[in-house]
């Protein structure tokens, strides 16, 4: 099940010395949370009479004030993906001339309507892919109510964890019983459910679009509506 993260969190193959339970530990012991993992350095290798610490180098951002509202310009969110390991932070489409609008899901496996919506997502993403869409899916409950990926959690946890990602990703709506759809875009994790202060927890899904060159929030839903997030996605990414 650990296979993904071994990829990830080691230097080399999986071989005996990557054992389950020694990925397992290595996981446990490993702080995943986005703030502190290094987007980038300068690195002084001592020559010109520094340290030879790594000095983290901040990702490029508009300036605040931040807010949650509407043309606000939002903070630099960023989400776990346990598929691979890494950080995604909102940095990364910034600016970014083959992006022009970010999509951002916040959902829970308990979450009917998040269902539906992750299905209709995927037709979404097959339409504005090549105009510049980028949707990061992210989760912060399973379909009991647990949080995802908690500080300290287990093998035993994060083995549970990963098997309600996996699962979620590759059956988009089979909760609401239509056809499971596969995801097409990035399935992440909020690790302590940061989205929280955009909007109440029992109005899930939350859904927020981005104009990519400014980062301002140009469109904000709680709950889903068929049809209504398609529209403005389209508003966003051919708007003049």
């Amino acid at each position: 099940m650990f296979a993904p993260l071994c990829v990830a969190l080691v230097t080399s193959a999986c071989d005996d010395a990557s054992t389950p339970a020694a990925v397992a530990e290595d996981v446990a012991t490993q702080d995943f949370y986005p703030e502190e993992v290094q987007v980038g350095a300068d690195i002084d290798n001592g020559d010109n009479g520094g340290n030879g610490v790594v000095a983290p180098v901040e990702p490029r951002w508009p300036e605040g004030p931040y807010g949650i509202g509407y043309m606000d310009v939002i903070a630099n969110e960023s989400f776990f993906d346990p598929f691979t390991g890494e950080t995604v932070r909102l940095s990364d489409y910034y600016a970014d001339p083959a992006v022009n609008g970010i999509v951002i899901v916040s959902a829970a496996g308990w979450c009917s309507a998040c269902s539906y919506e992750s299905w209709d997502l995927v037709e979404a993403m097959d339409k504005y892919r090549d105009d510049g869409l980028v949707i990061l899916y992210t989760l912060y409950e399973d379909t009991r109510g647990r949080p995802l990926w908690e500080d300290g959690a287990s093998y035993e946890v994060l083995d549970r964890d990963m098997t309600f990602m996996t699962d979620y990703r590759e059956n988009l709506g089979g909760m609401v019983n239509l056809t499971p759809r596969v995801a097409n875009f990035p399935v992440l994790i909020d690790i302590g459910f940061t989205l929280s202060r955009y909007f109440h927890r029992n109005a899930t899904p939350l859904t927020i679009i981005l104009r990519a060159s400014d980062m301002r929030i140009v469109y904000k839903e709680v709950g889903y509506s068929s049809g209504t997030v398609d529209l403005m996605i389209k508003s966003t990414l051919f708007s003049k």
